[in-house]
C-alpha cells in the first residue's frame, strides 16, 4: 500500500469513526429528550388531576415558587393559585379537567408546551339543571430544577365554549341583552359565573383576540430562548 493509500485510509477511518460518534451523541440526546417529554407531560398530567381530586399539597409540589397563573377566575402566583382552588371547591360547582397530549419544546433546562383541554362542570340558569363545556387551551413554561420539572407559567387560552340542559326538553332562558356583555370563546362560563356574583375579566386571552394571543406566544418562546 502507497503513503498516499495509506493516508486515504486513514482519513476514510477517520470520517466514520466521526460520524460514529455523532450518531452516538445524537442518540444519547434524543434519549434524554424522550426522558424529559415524559418528565413534563407527567407533570402537567399531575397537576391537572390533584387539582379535580382535591389534592392539594401534591398539587402545589408542581409549581416553582415563581410562578404565575392566569385564568378566567384566577390570576396569581401557583401556591395562591392552589389555595384558592381549595377554596373554590367548597362551592357548589366543581369543575372536571379533561386534557390531550402535549406538544412540548426545549432549550436547555427549559420547556414550553401547549395542551389542548376541556372543562365540563354541572351548574343551573334559573334552576334548569345545565351542562357547561368549554374548549381552552393552556400555555405552560416550565423548567427543570434539582427536584425534577415545574409549572413557571400556565395561561388558558380560550377558544370557544357551549351550554345545555340536562334534561331532554327543558327550556333555557338565555336572552342575547344577558349573554352579549361577554366575548365570545367563554361567553357561556362567564354569564355562569356572574350568577354566582364572580366577575370575569375582559382581558382573558381568547381566539376572538389573535394578536393578543399572539404576543403570548412570542413572550413564551422568548422566555424559552433565555
Amino acid at each position: 500500500m502507497s503513503f498516499a493509500e495509506l493516508i486515504g485510509l486513514t482519513l476514510l477511518i477517520s470520517r466514520d469513526e466521526v460520524k460514529r460518534k455523532r450518531s452516538a451523541m445524537a442518540d444519547q440526546q434524543a434519549e434524554v429528550r424522550a426522558h424529559d417529554v415524559v418528565a413534563v407531560t407527567g407533570l402537567i398530567g399531575r397537576e391537572r388531576q390533584a387539582r379535580d381530586r382535591r389534592w392539594w399539597s401534591e398539587m402545589g409540589k408542581c409549581f416553582h415558587p415563581d410562578s404565575i397563573v392566569e385564568l378566567s377566575w384566577f390570576t396569581g402566583s401557583g401556591a395562591e393559585f392552589v389555595a384558592s382552588s381549595e377554596v373554590a371547591a367548597r362551592g357548589p360547582v366543581s369543575p372536571v379537567h379533561h386534557i390531550g397530549l402535549p406538544v412540548v419544546r426545549f432549550r436547555g433546562d427549559r420547556a414550553v408546551a401547549e395542551v389542548p383541554a376541556t372543562i365540563t362542570s354541572l351548574d343551573s340558569i334559573n334552576g334548569v339543571p345545565v351542562d357547561l363545556t368549554s374548549n381552552i387551551r393552556i400555555l405552560y413554561r416550565l423548567q427543570a430544577h434539582d427536584s425534577g420539572w415545574l409549572i413557571h407559567g400556565l395561561h388558558a387560552i380560550y377558544e370557544r365554549d357551549t351550554v345545555a340542559p340536562v334534561e331532554v326538553g327543558a327550556v333555557l332562558d338565555l336572552r342575547e341583552e344577558n349573554l352579549g356583555r361577554f366575548r365570545r370563546p367563554y361567553r357561556y362560563l362567564a354569564f355562569l359565573m356572574s350568577l354566582r356574583g364572580i366577575t370575569v375579566g375582559e382581558g382573558l386571552y381568547g381566539d376572538d383576540q389573535p394578536d393578543r394571543v399572539e404576543a403570548l406566544y412570542t413572550a413564551a418562546f422568548e422566555w424559552l430562548r433565555g
